[in-house]
C-alpha cells in the first residue's frame, strides 16, 4: 500500500509545482520532505543503501529487504553451525553462529579446525575417516624379509598396521631373514644381530687363536684368544717351539747356527743350510790348505775355516806373518821380501849420487833401490858438492858440510878498530860523533844498504846542537865526518843525534827513511824534545829545522827524543810505525818517563801530546822511554810488538816492558803484557835494548836487554826468548851473558843480526869501558846462536875492540843490512871517545858480515 501512496504524492506534488510552495529538506540531505520518507533522518532517503537496521532506509517502501544475514544453530558450542538449522535475521539469535560447516553439531571435538585423530570419527569434517595424516597415527615400518624387524628406511604412518608392517625399526637388514636383532652371530662377515659389530668375539662358530710373538705363523700354548679374526700378533696354530724366534717353527729350513730351526728336537743335523767349508790346518797355525776341504754345521777336528795358507807345512808361513827380509813369501801375497817387511831397512834418496841421502825423501826396502843410500844426513840433495862430508866454503852462501853453522867463516877472533873493514872520523873535537848508530836499509834507491851515525855534542849549528851524518853504502876505507850529507841540530843545546834510528818506509814510497832525536831542543819548552823524520830520497845537507816531519815533546823536561825506533808496521796499513821515548815526561811522577807511538805516515810539525798511543811509566824517577825498540812479533800473531826500557825503576834495578801490538790510546806501563826487571838495585837494566829478533828459529820474535851497571859495574846482557808474558826477573833470562869484572860495562849497547848467515839472528853486546886494546877503549863481542844459559865472554865468536884509550868504543851497535855488497849482515860500532879527529871527536867502525 505504501508505494502506491508514494507515487500518489508524488503525481499530486508534480501538478501543484506551479502554484505550491516548494516543499522543504529538514535533515539537509538533498531530498525534500515529499519524496524524503524520513527527512529528519540525512541517512535514509531515496538514494540510501538499506541496511539490516528494521528502517526502510532507501524509501521504497520495504524494510531491510535483502540484507538479512543467515545464521546457523551451533548447538555444541565450537563456533562452527549446523548447516541443516538455519535463520536470517539481522540480529545473530542466540546459539547460532555465522559458518554452517560443522558435519557433527552434538560433538563439540568434531568441526573443521579439529585435529584429525585415530579415533574412528571423521574429526576435521573432510569427509575422510581416521586419514594417514591423523594427529596420533604412528608410525609402522616396513619388513619386506617378514622377519619381524622393520626397515628404517621405510617407514609410513597410519591409524591402523599396513600390511607388511611393523611397530619397529631395528632390523639392520630387511632383505635378509636372517638378519634381526635377535638373530645368533657367526663369522660370516655380516652384522647378524644388527649391533653394528660384525663377527664380534661371541660369535657362535669363532676359531681359537695362538699368540706368535715372533711372527712366523706359528703360536704357543697358554695365550688363547677366540674370535673370527686373527687377533694381532696371533697365528691359527701353537707348535712353536721358540716364539723369541721368526726363524725357528715347524718345517723351517735347519742352519748351521746351533738352534733347532725346524722343531724336530735336532740342531745343526747334517744337511743344514749354510754347511760351511772347513779346511786341513796340518801346521797349525789358523790358516788351513785350500785341496783338503770338508763340509759341516761345526769344524772336524784339525780344520780351519781359512783356505789361505800358502804353505801348511810352514807354522810362520801363512797371510797374518810378518814379512821378513828371509827370501821367503811369508806373508803368502806373493811377493817375496818387500818393501813392508817388519825389519826392512829405511833408505834415503841421493839424488846427486854424494853418497848422502835426503831425509825428506825414504823408502823401505830389504836391500838398497836403486839411488837411495844408508845415511840421511844431505842437507842439499840436488848439490853433489855439499854433504856433511864436504869441507865448508866461505862465503858462498851454502852451508857446504851441513852442520848448520859457519864454521871458521863466520866473523871470528879479536880484531881492533883500526882494522875496521870502513871507519868513519868525527870531524872536530867533542862532536861525539858515534854515540849513536843505525842501519836504515836502502834509502838511496841503489840498493845497497846505508847507515845513519848521530854525533849529539856537533857544534855547527850552535853549541851542543847536534848533528847526524848519512852514510851510503857500500862502504868502504875511512872518510871524515860528514861524508857527503850531514842533518844539523837546529839550536845550541838541542843535542840532535843522541838517537837514530831506521824505522823503515814511513810514507810508503819504496825507500828507507832516517829518525834523529834531539832530546834538548826546546821547542815547546826547555829540553822538551824533538825527533825529526827525514824521508829517503835525501840528495844534500840541511837543518833539521827542514825535516819532512818534526815530532814535538809536550812539556818542558820531557827530553822527547831520548830515544827513537822504528817499530814495524803496527796497523796493518802498509807504512812503517814510530815509538819515540821521553824519560823525563812526568804524567807519572816525575821523571816517570813515557813513550809514544806514532803510526806513519805523517808529515809537517806534530805534538805528541797527540800520538796514536802513549804509554806511561809506573812511577816517579823510572825514566821510562830511556830506551825503545821494536821487538818484533813476539806473541807470533802476526803484529809488532813493541818494547819500553826505564832503567830507573824499582830502586835503579831497572825494567823493561812488552807491548803487545796492536796497542792504541793510553796505556800505563804497569799493565804492559810483559814486564823484565833487573836482578838488583842499581843494575839499570834497560840502559841498552833491542829486539834480537828470532835467535832460536822457534818463529817467536826474542828480546835483548842491556844492563851496563850490573854486577858492580861489570854489566850483563840478557836474552829472552819469546813468547814472553807476565812478570819475570831477568835473572831468569834464556841466556846470561855476564861481564867479565872492574866498570867494563857490559850491555852498554846490544843488537842483533844474522852476521854469519846461517839465518838465525846473532847477538852483538858493548862494553864502553872495556880495556882489551887500550884503558876503557871498549868492546863488542858477537856470540852466534842458538845459546842458553850463563855464559861468559869467552863463549863469545868473535870480538872487537878499541886499540884507542878512552875511545868508549861499543857505546853504540847496530846491525845493519849488507852494506859492502857481500850478501852478509853488518854491524856499525860507536866510539865517541876517539880521538883522531880531536878530543871526543868520536868515530863509527864498520865490520862486515861473512859465514856460509
Amino acid at each position: 500500500m505504501l508505494p502506491v501512496l508514494r507515487l500518489v504524492a508524488l503525481a499530486s506534488f508534480a501538478a501543484l509545482s506551479g502554484c505550491a510552495e516548494p516543499s522543504p529538506d529538514a535533515d539537509q540531505d538533498g531530498y525534500t520532505a515529499d519524496v524524503d520518507c524520513d527527512d529528519g533522518a540525512p541517512a535514509v532517503n531515496p538514494n540510501a543503501v538499506e541496511a539490516c537496521n528494521l528502517i526502510d532506509d532507501d524509501c521504497d517502501g520495504d524494510i531491510d529487504e535483502e540484507v538479512l544475514p543467515t545464521w546457523y544453530a551451533d548447538v555444541d558450542g565450537d563456533q562452527h553451525g549446523n548447516p541443516e538449522a538455519m535463520e536470517q535475521a539481522c540480529i545473530r539469535p542466540e546459539a547460532f553462529v555465522d559458518v554452517g560447516d560443522d558435519c557433527d553439531d552434538a560433538n563439540a571435538a568434531v568441526n573443521p579446525e579439529a585435529d584429525e585423530l585415530c579415533t574412528g570419527v571423521d574429526d576435521d569434517c573432510d569427509g575422510e575417516i581416521d586419514e594417514s595424516s591423523a594427529l596420533d597415527a604412528p608410525t609402522w615400518w616396513e619388513d619386506t624379509d617378514g622377519d619381524g624387524f622393520g626397515n628404517v628406511q621405510a617407514p609410513t604412518r597410519a591409524c591402523d598396521v599396513p600390511a607388511g608392517h611393523v611397530a619397529n625399526a631395528l632390523d639392520c637388514d630387511d632383505v635378509d631373514l636372517a638378519v634381526f636383532p635377535d638373530a645368533t652371530e657367526a663369522c660370516n662377515g655380516v652384522d647378524d644381530d644388527c649391533d653394528d659389530i660384525v663377527d664380534e668375539e661371541d660369535a657362535i662358530d669363532a676359531p681359537s687363536w695362538f699368540i706368535d710373538l715372533d711372527g712366523d705363523g706359528h703360536g704357543i700354548e697358554g695365550f688363547t684368544a677366540v674370535q673370527c679374526e686373527s687377533p694381532p700378533g696371533y697365528a691359527p696354530v701353537d707348535d712353536d717351539c721358540d716364539d723369541t724366534d721368526a726363524a725357528v717353527f715347524p718345517d723351517a729350513p735347519e742352519s748351521c747356527d746351533g738352534r733347532d730351526e725346524d722343531c724336530d728336537g735336532e740342531a745343526d743335523e747334517a744337511g743344514s743350510a749354510g754347511e760351511p767349508d772347513w779346511y786341513a790346518d796340518v801346521d797349525g797355525d789358523g790358516f788351513g790348505d785350500a785341496t783338503a776341504v770338508s763340509t759341516a754345521c761345526d769344524a772336524p777336528a784339525g780344520t780351519v775355516a781359512d783356505a789361505t795358507d800358502c804353505d801348511d807345512a810352514a807354522l810362520n808361513v801363512h797371510p797374518g806373518a810378518a814379512e821378513r827380509c828371509d827370501g821367503a813369501d811369508d806373508d803368502c801375497d806373493g811377493t817375496v821380501d818387500e818393501d813392508d817387511a817388519v825389519d826392512a831397512v829405511e833408505w834415503y834418496a841421493d839424488a846427486d849420487g854424494d853418497g848422502w841421502g835426503n831425509e825428506a825423501i825414504s823408502a823401505y826396502a830389504c836391500a838398497a833401490p836403486a839411488g837411495f843410500v844408508a845415511d840421511a844426513t844431505d842437507c842439499d840433495d840436488a848439490d853433489g858438492a855439499v854433504s856433511p862430508g864436504a869441507t865448508e866454503v866461505c862465503d858462498n852462501f851454502t852451508d857446504d858440510d851441513c852442520d848448520t853453522t859457519a864454521n871458521a867463516c863466520a866473523p871470528s877472533g879479536t880484531t881492533g878498530a883500526s882494522l875496521a873493514s870502513a871507519a868513519w872520523i868525527g870531524a872536530a873535537a867533542g862532536d861525539g860523533a858515534g854515540g849513536a848508530v843505525a842501519g836504515l836499509g836502502d834509502a838511496d834507491g841503489d840498493g845497497v844498504g846505508d847507515a845513519l851515525i848521530g854525533g849529539s855534542a856537533d857544534d855547527t849549528s850552535g853549541a851542543d846542537a847536534g848533528a847526524a851524518w848519512f852514510v851510503a853504502g857500500p862502504v868502504a876505507g875511512t872518510s871524515a865526518l860528514p861524508t857527503s850529507i850531514g842533518f844539523w841540530g837546529e839550536a845550541a843545546g838541542d843535542s840532535a843525534g843522541s838517537a837514530v834510528a831506521g824505522p823503515g818506509d814511513v810514507d810508503g814510497d819504496g825507500l828507507a827513511d832516517a829518525l834523529v832525536g834531539a832530546p834538548g831542543a826546546d821547542l815547546t819548552g826547555a829540553d822538551s824534545g824533538a825527533v825529526y823524520l827525514l824521508l829517503g830520497g835525501v840528495s844534500a845537507s840541511r837543518s833539521l829545522g827542514d825535516a819532512d816531519a818534526r815530532l814535538r815533546g809536550t812539556s818542558a823536561g820531557d827530553r822527547a827524543g831520548a830515544s827513537v825506533a822504528g817499530v814495524g808496521d803496527v796497523d796493518a796499513d802498509g807504512f812503517a810505525d814510530v815509538l819515540v821515548g821521553a824519560p823525563g815526561e812526568g804524567t807519572g811522577g816525575v821523571a816517570a818517563g813515557a813513550a809514544y807511538l806514532m803510526a806513519g805516515p805523517f808529515a809537517g810539525d806534530f805534538d805528541l801530546y797527540n800520538a796514536d798511543t802513549w804509554l806511561g811509566g809506573e812511577a816517579a824517577g823510572d825514566e821510562a822511554g830511556s830506551g825503545v825498540a821494536g821487538a818484533g812479533d813476539v806473541d807470533g800473531d802476526g803484529t809488532p810488538d813493541l818494547l819500553v826500557a826505564a832503567p830507573g825503576a824499582d830502586g835503579g834495578a831497572g825494567a823493561v816492558y812488552l807491548v803487545l801490538g796492536p796497542a792504541w790510546g793510553e796505556v800505563d806501563l804497569a799493565d804492559a803484557d810483559a814486564r823484565l826487571a833487573g836482578e838488583a838495585a842499581g843494575d839499570g837494566a834497560g840502559s841498552a835494548l833491542a829486539g834480537a829478533g828470532d835467535t832460536d828459529g822457534d818463529g817467536y820474535g826474542d828480546v835483548l836487554v842491556g844492563a851496563a851497571e850490573a854486577g858492580s859495574g861489570a854489566g850483563a846482557a840478557y836474552l829472552a826468548r819469546g813468547p814472553v808474558l807476565g812478570d819475570l826477573s831477568l835473572a831468569t833470562a834464556d841466556v846470561r851473558l855476564l861481564g867479565a869484572g872492574g866498570d867494563d860495562g857490559l850491555g852498554s849497547a846490544v843488537s842483533a843480526a844474522d852476521l854469519d848467515g846461517d839465518g838465525r839472528a846473532d847477538v852483538a853486546v858493548g862494553a864502553a869501558a872495556e880495556s882489551t886494546g887500550a884503558a876503557a877503549g871498549g868492546s863488542v863481542w858477537a856470540f852466534y846462536g842458538p845459546l842458553d844459559g850463563a855464559l861468559g865472554l869467552g863463549g863469545a865468536g868473535a870480538q872487537w875492540y878499541g886499540d884507542a884509550a878512552e875511545a868508549r868504543f861499543g857505546s853504540a851497535i847496530a846491525g845493519i843490512p849488507d852494506a859492502d855488497g857481500n850478501g852478509y849482515a853488518d854491524i856499525l860500532v860507536g866510539a865517541p871517545g876517539w880521538a883522531a879527529g880531536g878530543s871526543g871527536a868520536g868515530a863509527v867502525f864498520f865490520f862486515g858480515g861473512s859465514g856460509l
